[in-house]
């Protein structure tokens, strides 16, 4: 299970680490820079990236039965059950790092 997630694996610490590195810099350091903020924007980079690498793992898998991207996720059929965790998980940083991005900064002002 772990070799075939590895893009995966990167792909979330990617997501996460400069959102927890920023956290411990603004609270560590007085600027105004909010680095909090902007490292939102990446998580939601990386978990779309996630997203779309998931999208494309059903799309390969099932090419036969799959008629639009992502139905598979829709239907559930054909997705593993750590393949619909993935995904639900990569949706998840997108969305909270819509909202680190928007409020990020309010903790620091």
């Amino acid at each position: 299970m772990l070799k075939e997630c590895k893009v995966d694996i990167f792909l979330t610490f990617l997501a996460v680490f400069p959102v927890v590195f920023s956290l411990y810099y603004d609270f560590t350091y007085s600027n105004d820079y909010y680095w909090l903020q902007r490292s939102g924007s990446l998580m939601v980079l990386f978990g779309v990236m996630l997203d779309f690498y998931q999208n494309q793992f059903v799309k390969i898998e099932s090419s036969s039965k799959v008629r639009f991207m992502g139905q598979a996720a829709i239907t559930g059929s054909t997705l593993p059950p750590v393949r619909k965790q993935i995904q639900v998980f990569s949706i998840a940083l997108a969305i909270v790092g819509t909202f680190i991005w928007g409020y990020g900064d309010i903790p620091f002002k």
